[in-house]
């Protein structure tokens, strides 16, 4: 290596947005006081955000019904054993759907996007943007006055976890809907169109759980249906959409390594320093900008230390990006490799390598770029690495 100096500059940003969620033990749940806009009788869409501690019966994510359970409008849990995720309709004197999937279920202690449609002919479920299920019918839905009901007991049993971005349409989204809000995730806003989206004047309460402190969570559909919270607790442990939080910007030493290596240098100095932004207004650190500097020239040149010992994909880094983010994997020996990315549906969207390599710490960049070169759309994509018998496939969000 040559001992030269390459100089780097690295702005860090931070923000000071966090996303909250609510947790609740089977005893505790909101209500939203009664509103023409949830009184919805053609046509119905319920989104929720889940991550169950308990499913061994049915867990009511929502409902909006009588006590006794004489005059049902809509309902929807979630269950185990195979049950999956169901969803009720009534008319006012009988259910004329009662639509549960036995295909899929949610996983305890991890997230799931359960959607329930009605168009008002063909009424269906899906978990994680796939349809598990679905069924013909033809009614209309009873309307009450009574409040909406999240998280509260009624037909099964109360939600024991953590729910986030719960959205009510009086429209029956399609497939393609479906499958954006769950791969955009919080960085699509339900009240706004965005891609195959285009159902945002249909929403008729929409709750995101980002207030963090006090019992009123509020409507952001517009129509002011602020619901009441009894006894649940805010939670920013765990989200669904992986917020930046905490204020720790890390790369990993083997990238540092070979782009001093692919440059030719010994001596890396860099200037860096923290932004916080709210947004509309930007502020610097009163204390920078800082300086790093790198000096490998006093290491030794026997590299046969740094061969990995086993085959490994790391996480992208970083993630959410946008639009670009790194990929490095490990090769403890010389390898066919092929990385690739893809969306979830398996769909091949850009080859990244597909040549031998010799063994080491490999890195590689994506850009958000299809085959052809064209930005893809925001949401969650699939990143494959195959070399020699090993493969591995590790998920990352792309922010728009």
């Amino acid at each position: 290596m040559k001992k030269s100096v390459i100089l780097l500059s690295l702005i860090v940003i931070g923000s000071a947005q966090t996303d909250y969620s609510l947790s609740f033990d089977g005893d505790n749940y909101i209500e939203v006081a009664n509103d023409k806009s949830l009184e919805i009788s053609d046509a119905i869409t319920i989104q929720a955000w889940i991550r169950p501690e308990d499913l061994s019966s049915h867990r009511t994510v929502l409902g909006k019904w009588y006590q006794d359970q004489a005059t049902w409008s809509y309902v929807l849990y979630a269950t185990g054993s195979n049950g999956g995720a169901g969803f009720r309709l009534h008319d006012g004197s009988h259910n004329f759907v009662q639509l549960t999937s036995w295909s899929k279920e949610p996983v305890i202690n991890e997230w799931a996007h359960l959607v329930a449609t009605y168009n008002g002919s063909v009424a269906k479920v899906y978990i994680n943007g796939t349809e598990v299920s679905s069924y013909s019918t033809v009614g209309t839905i009873a309307v009450n006055s009574n409040p909406l009901w999240i998280g509260k007991e009624g037909y099964g049993n109360p939600m024991n976890g953590v729910m986030d971005e719960i959205a009510i349409w009086n429209n029956g989204l399609s497939s393609d809907e479906v499958v954006t809000l769950y791969n955009a995730g919080s960085s699509l806003d339900a009240s706004t169109n965005s891609g195959n989206y285009i159902s945002s004047a249909n929403l008729k309460g929409y709750w995101k759980f980002n207030e963090g402190a006090g019992t009123s969570v509020f409507d952001a559909s517009g129509n002011g249906n602020d619901g009441i919270i009894y006894g649940a607790d805010w939670d920013t442990t765990d989200s669904p959409f992986m917020p930046l939080v905490g204020n720790m910007f890390k790369i990993p030493h083997h990238h540092i390594e070979d782009y001093m290596h692919t440059a030719g240098v010994e001596i890396a100095t860099g200037t860096w320093d923290v932004i916080a932004s709210n947004g509309e207004s930007s502020t610097s650190s009163a204390n920078g900008p800082f300086t790093l500097t790198i000096n490998a020239s006093a290491l030794s040149s026997d590299e046969t230390g740094l061969v990995p010992q086993e085959f490994a994909l790391h996480q992208n880094y970083p993630n959410p990006f946008n639009p670009t983010t790194t990929i490095s994997y490990d090769l403890p020996e010389q390898a066919q490799v092929t990385l690739g990315i893809y969306d979830l549906l398996g769909k091949q969207i850009k080859t990244l390598v597909n040549h031998s390599q010799d063994a080491g710490n490999r890195i590689t960049v994506w850009d958000g770029t299809d085959e052809l070169g064209r930005p893809v759309s925001a949401g969650v994509y699939l990143y494959r690495i195959k070399a020699e018998e090993f493969t591995q496939t590790r998920k990352m969000l792309l922010l728009k």
